[in-house]
């Protein structure tokens, strides 16, 4: 019998272990927060700048995801974002339905100062005829999520004491 894959969804799950500094990546997202905060109260995603923690972080992501995958993944755009305590983000569909053979095909999500224990990403997802399926990470510090754009993410509700940090990324492979 022959078995041929047909459709397959797929995440990946990884720690960071290079030698980059998560304070200045913290500060870079912060110093935008703080810049749209008093322009607008409602927006939630947050510039990043380039600066050198970004640039070993993205790479250590890349190298691992064409270390397991033989792919190369693009960045595309990328921003941050912080979560006060008692806040959550929203649920969100990174892929563009409208022209999807530009659209982007990963999201990559990295915890940059998080309190353990204090939320998670949620990952919803159709599997064949069983739709809206949920998958939940735990998340912890210098952690990295790549999660494909067809499904829609959420980062739970912040059940800590302190603001969660993170660094989100859309990718194209080519």
């Amino acid at each position: 019998m022959l078995k041929k894959v047909l459709s397959q969804l797929v995440s990946y799950c990884d720690i960071v272990e290079c030698d980059h500094d998560p304070s200045e990546l913290l500060f870079n997202i912060y110093e935008s927060y703080l810049k749209k905060e008093f322009l607008n109260k409602e927006h939630s995603d947050y510039l990043v700048h380039n600066c050198r923690a970004l640039e070993l972080v993205t790479l250590e992501i890349l190298n691992k995801y064409k270390t397991k995958t033989f792919q190369s993944l693009i960045p595309t755009k990328r921003f941050g974002n912080l979560f006060l305590p008692g806040e959550s983000g929203i649920t969100r569909d990174y892929l563009d339905r409208a022209d999807l053979r530009n659209s982007d095909d990963y999201v990559v999500i990295y915890a940059v100062d998080v309190e353990e224990n204090s939320c998670d990403i949620r990952v919803e997802y159709d599997n064949g005829r069983r739709p809206q399926n949920v998958w939940n990470y735990p998340v912890k510090n210098k952690i990295f999520w790549i999660i494909p754009t067809t499904t829609n993410i959420t980062i739970t509700k912040n059940k800590g004491n302190q603001i969660n940090c993170f660094f989100t990324t859309t990718m194209q492979y080519v």
